[in-house]
């Protein structure tokens, strides 16, 4: 190994969330009467969950324009029933992604320090991470939200990379997003693309940033070795 720590994703990339937060979405605005495009998913996807809350917000408006006070309270409902649901998706739901925890176990015994960055915001992904048994073996969860920005930015990892004690060029990023696997690459760090149903392009567009790519954890058991 040529790495001396690692930052994980959550979302695609640990956990299998894409088709959770897909449903949750589209349900959410078939409720006020609109119909999400694969493109709007995308972004909303990708986003903290503050402009997330700002993306939604918007559409709402415009679906009941103009925005009387009666609406305002009622979009105030609309994220409650996304928090509510998106609570229950991960605190029971939601699963790792196959053999993901097996190989989080075989980086920790060889004693590389971990941590999660995610643009999940924190309570989820604490009660995703507990009851799936990835949080012993991590050293801390850190978020878009805290940082304030999203993953177009390296903020996070570079945040992430000092807590953990490390330098970007002896560390590992794991991202399934191009965006991400962008940023991390410019800023210096190594890069593990991972496969998911959210690429649109496949894997396959990942690989002008990536160090290694790996289609499952079965096969990123190589990286262990090299």
């Amino acid at each position: 190994m040529n790495f001396k720590a690692a930052i994980f994703d959550l979302d695609g990339t640990l956990i299998d969330a894409y088709s959770a937060w897909k449903n949750v979405f589209t349900h959410t605005f078939a409720s006020f009467n609109h119909a999400m495009t694969e493109g709007e998913f995308e972004k909303l996807y990708r986003m903290t969950f503050e402009e997330t809350k700002e993306f939604i917000r918007d559409i709402y408006v415009k679906q009941n324009s103009p925005p009387i006070h009666n609406c305002l309270i009622a979009l105030e409902t609309v994220f409650d029933s996304i928090y509510s649901e998106i609570d229950r998706q991960y605190m029971s739901e939601i699963q790792e992604k196959p053999y993901a925890l097996e190989f989080v176990k075989k980086l920790h015994d060889r004693g590389i320090p971990m941590c999660v960055a995610t643009l999940t915001p924190k309570y989820l992904a604490e009660k995703a991470l507990a009851r799936l048994g990835f949080s012993p073996y991590l050293q801390f969860i850190i978020t878009g939200d805290e940082i304030g920005l999203s993953k177009k930015y390296a903020d996070i990892y570079l945040t992430a990379a000092k807590r953990l004690g490390t330098s970007p060029y002896e560390t590992v990023v794991f991202e399934d997003c191009l965006t991400a696997v962008e940023t991390a690459y410019k800023a210096g760090f190594l890069v593990c693309g991972v496969a998911d149903q959210s690429q649109s392009g496949g894997i396959e567009e990942l690989y002008p940033y990536c160090h290694w790519n790996i289609s499952d954890y079965v096969e990123g058991g190589s990286i262990l070795y090299n």
